[in-house]
């Protein structure tokens, strides 16, 4: 029987028995398959690597290593069944294991070596093409030198070349120890995580006392970061409130309470935070721990940064400390008028800025629109203020005045998709503070969305992957930083995440999720969940979840996993490309406003990014317009003209209002009025029903001029449009822009081509709705995102391509293509 009829015999057998006990004689057959495979893949890695000329096999190199640890790791959740269903039932919310649970586990092993059997002989497919004359484009080996930061593209480069490099690697997994190194490196481990707390630092019991053996793991961490030419980053432990019994729940030592009354016990609700940040002992247990490791940084310049918090939420605030500072804010904003004071939160019984319910008004309760903008707007403050010292005190100790800092704040709750309650968490104001962008972001293989986009159908899955908030959190990160941080991706949520998973990841989601992820911006990425003790294979049952991240993690999916390492290798090798796709000039603006968040906006969070996504499928860059910047005019533009130093934009410019923005700066309203009087061009776009919300108040939640409802009623047009999801909205917004510079587009195929030069929306072209296509550097991507196969013509400055060129095979292929859900290209063109 040849290999290829034993494979499918093999799977065809195992799906015979689904849900049944894996006997011994078929995981023999299946074993058997695997090793047979991996020896004729490292033949063939080994016939490129002694060719002449030479032939890279590194994307083999990383296929191979990761079917030897999937080897190990069916070996071993075969002997550790009853251990995984608990993982199960976790994940499931059992309270006892089910059968369920324990068939899933049954059958982990064999699902995985199947998986195995499918990416190995992918690769001995491509590698046997490569060895038989094929081309394929020369992989891109990881930089021996550390990564430096170039402010002027805001990507880690590789100091040798000036290349964007994008390094990967896995929450909660092993430092890449030098017993490991080649199995590390082959597996794309090139960012470790350097994590510690207060309370590992700190001895628990004796007052500003060290704990040395932390400190010792901490500088053998680093000395062997050193050793295998990684990078890392530290990453601080700030505790989680509610979790009582994990080993990160309490960030402090136990002496803390003790010595600074209320630090730990009036901290209100938090997200990952156990202390109160206003506390002034705050600051003194973090500079006892900075005073302590600073000297082993001090000279490591493979430390890319400081991760000082892991998805923060200040929601409700019950410190004294607190209090203090939001009451001399109100003094400050309502004059010292206990009056106003009333007026504005509508409790006309309050007399005095001591009444009890300004406490409660710091996220417990809702009195007014008011009194939530004035909570918000200082909730941020006080938060932006406790990192920018803490990034401060890392530079100061450390004596590296240029250490980069950033907040993992989930892109859930960054204020462009909104969250349950403001958190705190001012993306735009801590840009200037700490000098990186960092996120959690939730990119999963479903098209429901993860958190809820009002225009989306409710009713149907359209999406191929919840694509929406990965593309527009960091776009809107790359915004309000001026094209000039990176967006580091440390918790990236494309395999599972807590509440949702799936058994089998596909190897297509993951691969359109990274390009998609790398066209707007990502820079660095972290990919959660490892799952595993070490490089053992054990399954890891951390206490957080109760055991459930172990279940249908990526250290159990080895086809999506071969999918993340191939691409990763494939997409620096376009590096270049991607990270100027990333850095063109906004051609459209969509105006944030902040304030609308403070008052649980989700409507207002909803419908900007529905708008989103129908500019999206239009190919063409798209920026967020703070108030604080549409007033400075500190925005990128496309028109070189009208670039200056910070790029402000121009008259070439084009803002998009959407319906249900109902709060805006009257300073930000004048600022677009003087754009249109200049030149530019400002739309209203949404549901037709929303345009009575929208401009309704401004930022402190007082009514809009009526000079302002007057404008929008009378000089901006309004462009309805019916739903996210929805083609003949997108060519509405199309229609309604004015002639934008594309250099490519992706139309449907079959419609009228007219000459060059038209306008967008007179031209005749319909483009597709749901396919990314964007072009930079002579290269040229397309992503399907809709949920069904789909035809498109790609068109260069109005004329037909009738073939287009792979980047990295050369292969011609003919046009129109006929794209499946997610499928993913990237071809050579003239940008």
């Amino acid at each position: 029987m040849s290999t290829m009829k034993f494979l499918a015999f093999t799977i065809a057998l195992w799906t015979c028995v689904v849900g049944a006990s894996d006997s011994a004689s078929q995981a023999h057959i299946r074993k058997s398959v695997l090793e047979q495979e991996v020896a004729q893949l490292d033949a063939c890695a080994n016939a490129l690597e002694n060719s002449h000329p030479v032939k890279d096999a590194i994307p083999e190199r990383a296929t191979l290593a990761l079917a030897r640890l999937f080897q190990n790791y069916s070996a071993t959740d075969a002997a550790n069944i009853n251990h995984i269903a608990e993982s199960y039932a976790a994940y499931y919310n059992h309270k006892n294991v089910t059968a369920s649970d324990l068939a899933a586990a049954e059958e982990l092993p064999a699902l995985e070596v199947n998986l195995t059997i499918q990416a190995v002989q992918i690769a001995l497919t491509e590698c046997t093409r490569i060895k038989g004359g094929g081309y394929r484009r020369a992989s891109r080996k990881p930089p021996t030198k550390p990564l430096v930061l170039d402010t002027s593209k805001g990507y880690f480069v590789d100091p040798a070349s000036g290349i964007p490099y994008f390094t990967t690697g896995y929450s909660q997994s092993p430092v890449a120890a030098v017993d490991f190194e080649d199995k590390a490196r082959s597996l794309g481990m090139s960012c470790n995580v350097l994590y510690f707390s207060p309370r590992m630092i700190l001895s628990s019991t004796q007052f500003n006392t060290t704990n040395k053996w932390a400190l010792e793991d901490l500088n053998a961490t680093l000395v062997q970061q050193r050793l295998t030419e990684t990078n890392g980053y530290v990453a601080l432990g700030n505790g989680n409130l509610g979790h009582g019994s994990t080993p990160t729940s309490h960030a402090l030592p136990d002496w803390a309470e003790a010595h600074y009354l209320g630090i730990t016990t009036r901290v209100g609700k938090t997200h990952f935070y156990s202390y109160d940040i206003d506390h002034p002992g705050a600051k003194a247990i973090w500079t006892m721990v900075l005073q302590r490791v600073a000297s082993l940084f001090r000279s490591d310049d493979r430390v890319l940064g400081w991760s000082l918090s892991n998805e923060p939420g200040f929601f409700v605030a019950n410190s004294t400390y607190t209090l203090a500072g939001f009451t001399q804010f109100l003094q400050a904003r309502y004059h010292h008028s206990a009056g106003a004071l009333a007026a504005a939160w509508e409790l006309p019984d309050l007399r005095t800025f001591a009444d009890p319910r300004v406490l409660r008004a710091m996220g417990a309760e809702v009195y007014s629109v008011r009194q939530q903008l004035d909570w918000g707007t200082y909730n941020n403050q006080r938060v932006t203020a406790f990192y920018t010292w803490l990034c401060n005190a890392v530079r100061e100790h450390t004596g590296n005045p240029d250490a980069k800092c950033w907040v993992k704040a989930s892109n859930s709750a960054s204020g462009v998709h909104g969250d349950a309650q403001p958190n705190g968490i001012d993306r735009e104001g801590l840009t200037t503070a700490l000098g990186v962008q960092g996120c959690d972001t939730r990119l999963i293989q479903q098209s429901a969305p993860h958190y809820p986009i009002s225009l989306l159908p409710s009713n149907e899955y359209f999406y191929a992957q919840d694509w929406i908030p990965t593309a527009a959190g960091y776009d809107f990160m790359r915004s309000v930083s001026r094209r000039t941080q990176p967006v580091v991706e440390t918790e990236w949520h494309a395999v599972s995440t807590v509440s949702q998973r799936a058994r089998v990841v596909s190897g297509a989601h993951i691969r359109a999720g990274l390009y998609l992820a790398h066209v707007h911006g990502m820079a660095l990425n972290v990919l959660w969940f490892w799952g595993r003790i070490g490089w053992t294979g054990l399954p890891s049952l951390p206490k957080e979840f109760g055991g459930a991240d172990f279940a249908m993690s990526s250290a159990t999916q080895p086809a999506a996993m071969n999918a993340y390492l191939r691409t990763t290798i494939e997409a620096n090798g376009v590096a270049a490309a991607l990270a100027g796709m990333a850095s063109q000039p906004p051609q459209v603006w969509l105006v944030y406003a902040a304030s609308g968040y403070f008052v649980n906006e989700a409507t207002a969070s909803g419908t900007l990014l529905g708008v989103y996504s129908l500019l999206h499928s239009l190919g063409v860059p798209i920026g967020f317009a703070t108030e604080s910047d549409l007033v400075r005019g500190a925005l990128f533009d496309s028109h070189a003209s009208n670039v200056s130093s910070h790029g402000a934009a121009g008259p070439g410019s084009v803002y998009i209002i959407a319906t249900n923005t109902t709060y805006l700066a009257t300073s930000a309203v004048a600022a677009l009025q003087e754009k249109q009087k200049s030149g530019a061009t400002v739309l209203l776009v949404g549901e037709e029903a929303d345009v009575e919300r929208t401009l309704r108040f401004d930022d402190t939640g007082l009514p809009a001029p009526t000079a302002t409802t007057t404008w929008l009623a009378e000089r901006v047009p309004l462009v309805r449009t019916h739903g996210a999801a929805d083609a003949d909205s997108m060519h509405a917004v199309e229609a309604a822009l004015p002639a934008l510079a594309r250099p490519q587009r992706c139309v449907v195929p079959g419609t009228t081509l007219r000459e060059p030069g038209t306008s967008i929306g007179d031209d005749g072209l319909r483009t597709q709705f749901g396919v990314l296509c964007r072009c930079a550097d002579n290269v040229l991507i397309i992503i399907n995102l809709v949920n069904v196969t789909t035809g498109v013509d790609v068109v260069a400055r109005g004329i037909r391509m009738p073939a287009l060129v792979d980047v990295f095979t050369n292969a011609s292929v003919s046009t129109p293509l006929s794209l499946a859900p997610l499928e993913t290209h990237l071809f050579h063109a003239s940008c």
